[in-house]
């Protein structure tokens, strides 16, 4: 992961309202993807079927999904299961922000 990146995120980490926070982190994955950046992140709602707290992420963010600023993974599909395992994720509804290999892009401290 680059430097750029992780500075971006840790700018929006830093904040400390979790809406503006997301909204934040929206921005660097809109304005990574503008760049053309070779590693670009994305954010994940990682979800199941059958999850009604997943299914209200997923109302609250459709113009981000429709948008592709976010996408929508189950995490029973193979990707969401490798994701899920690789970062130590068990529970859904999730919100990742995840580099161009699945690394979950966390906090420095």
């Amino acid at each position: 992961m680059s430097e750029e990146l992780q500075g971006k995120a840790n700018r929006c980490f830093a904040l400390e309202e979790d809406a503006a926070a997301l909204d934040c982190l929206k921005g660097v994955v809109r304005d990574m993807r503008q760049d053309g950046t070779a590693c670009q992140p994305k954010l994940v709602i990682l979800s199941q079927k059958g999850c009604p707290y997943c299914a209200q992420e997923q109302t609250r963010h459709r113009e981000d999904i429709e948008a592709g600023v976010m996408q929508v993974m189950d995490v029973h599909s193979a990707e969401g299961l490798e994701i899920a395992k690789q970062n130590g994720i068990d529970q859904v509804p999730a919100i990742l922000l995840l580099d161009c290999q699945n690394n979950l892009i966390e906090p420095e401290s």
